[in-house]
């Protein structure tokens, strides 16, 4: 009697006949992996969107993982309901997001006393200017950007102070 071939090699095979890159294929089946350990092995056919929502929150909430990982599992779990099992997944709504992340572009003065900080963010790209005459408050200096998600204080060296 033969038997099947396991999840992970049928998904495997299917990330190798879409011509996937070999991280890709690495990250995804890691992430598969994971998905499967945290729900006890069940198999997902068993599981929905309401487990899958519940995976990528845990990431963002307990795991504290950036956007950009939470995204990459989410995708890796569409990979596997899409192209492995043939189930389409509803929207996921119920998602934690992890924070947004970022863009910071520092064009500093030493002459002249000033930095000019550029903040992108990298969900809305909305961007802005702050000017600040002086560097004195290493900790606070209040460069912030106000945009889709909330306020994020920049400190000079830390990068992310509050």
């Amino acid at each position: 009697m033969e038997s099947q071939p396991g999840l992970l090699v049928v998904a495997r095979e299917r990330m190798r006949t879409r011509h996937l890159a070999l991280r890709t294929e690495q990250a995804y089946l890691h992430w598969l992996q994971r998905y499967l350990v945290f729900h006890d092995r069940r198999h997902p056919r068993e599981l929905g969107a309401p487990e899958v929502e519940q995976f990528l929150s845990h990431l963002a909430v307990h795991r504290k993982v950036s956007a950009a990982t939470q995204n990459q599992a989410l995708q890796a779990l569409l990979f596997l309901y899409r192209h492995v099992l043939g189930i389409e997944l509803p929207w996921l709504n119920e998602v934690t997001r992890a924070a947004a992340l970022y863009g910071i572009i520092v064009h500093d003065n030493e002459m002249a006393g000033t930095a000019y900080v550029y903040l992108r963010c990298l969900w809305c790209w909305t961007v802005q200017k702050c000017a600040r005459s002086s560097r004195s408050c290493e900790a606070h200096p209040g460069w912030s950007l106000t945009c889709c998600t909330a306020a994020v204080c920049v400190s000079w060296k830390g990068w992310g102070c509050g």
